[in-house]
């Protein structure tokens, strides 16, 4: 049993290695440098986090309350055409398949919650669903967006610590697909005051992420930032480590600007982090 088993870690942990050559060696100014450590200590499954980021807000209300709904519903997806047979990720847990290789958009709902008190968890977004995306499986809700998926993006997210999380996630992970999605989302998705030239976010070479191991659900989400007008979050998430009982984390910095979240550069670059327990943190 174990001579099957150590060709395989073998593999996958020069293939890790390999993953990490290309974060260390990219001109990509947006990446934490600290991703290269979580991935190596990542062997039978990996867990890619990209830490992007910028500042700059918009108007605001008071604390959250009941969901306030993205402001753009999505057409109803048809029946039975808008996702193939489903899969599950390495931890058993159902991933979503959709026809679009983009992602599919869900229809929404606002969904009753208590007022938002920084320090305690949030319930998690309704209606989630995990979507393969390219290489990466993203979140999707029918409670806090994203509302829809134009070419590489996805948009359309509630002002809502829910939506926060859910685009820090998605807006991230997606600036490392491939060009056209960088592409995209430096011209939309990134707070525009500094984030620099497009040509600093680009790694030397696109990494092949089929020579890579599945990747997996993340376990769980924090908002350990929120301010008073609803522009700005600071989102932590949590997935688990290599080793039982440990979740290594990442920090997000989100800004409300032109009706939807964008990322920034986080004021504070922090490597990842290693928890052991999900205490404080709402699961996905």
């Amino acid at each position: 049993m174990s001579n099957r088993t150590e060709p395989r870690e073998t593999t996958e942990g020069s293939r890790l290695r390999r993953t990490g050559e290309w974060l260390a060696t990219s001109r990509t100014t947006g990446i934490a440098a600290a991703v290269f450590c979580a991935l190596l200590a990542v062997v039978v499954a990996v867990a890619v986090f990209i830490a992007v980021t910028r500042d700059d807000d918009s108007a605001g209300a008071g604390a959250p309350t009941a969901t306030q709904p993205p402001a753009t519903a999505p057409a109803k997806p048809d029946s039975g055409t808008a996702f193939g047979v489903p899969s599950a990720d390495l931890f058993g847990r159902v991933i979503a398949n959709p026809v679009n290789p983009r992602g599919q958009a869900l229809p929404q709902s606002s969904a009753d919650r208590p007022s938002f008190k920084e320090g305690d968890p949030v319930p998690a977004p309704e209606g989630l669903m995990w979507q393969q995306v390219g290489p990466f499986i993203l979140p999707f809700s029918t409670s806090d967006g994203p509302t829809r998926v134009d070419g590489p993006l996805a948009t359309g997210f509630a002002r809502t610590p829910q939506g926060a999380a859910l685009a820090a996630w998605q807006i991230s992970m997606r600036t490392v697909i491939d060009q056209e999605s960088l592409d995209a989302v430096f011209d939309n998705q990134i707070e525009p005051s500094t984030r620099g030239n497009k040509a600093s976010w680009a790694p030397k070479k696109w990494i092949d992420w089929s020579q890579l191991p599945p990747q997996y659900i993340p376990a769980a989400f924090k908002i350990s930032g929120w301010s008073a007008d609803n522009s700005f979050a600071v989102v932590e998430v949590a997935a688990r480590d290599k080793t039982p009982g440990s979740w290594f984390t990442t920090r997000f910095e989100v800004v409300w600007q032109d009706g939807d979240w964008k990322i920034r550069r986080p004021s504070t670059q922090l490597p990842p982090q290693t928890i052991t327990s999900l205490t404080g943190w709402t699961q996905w």
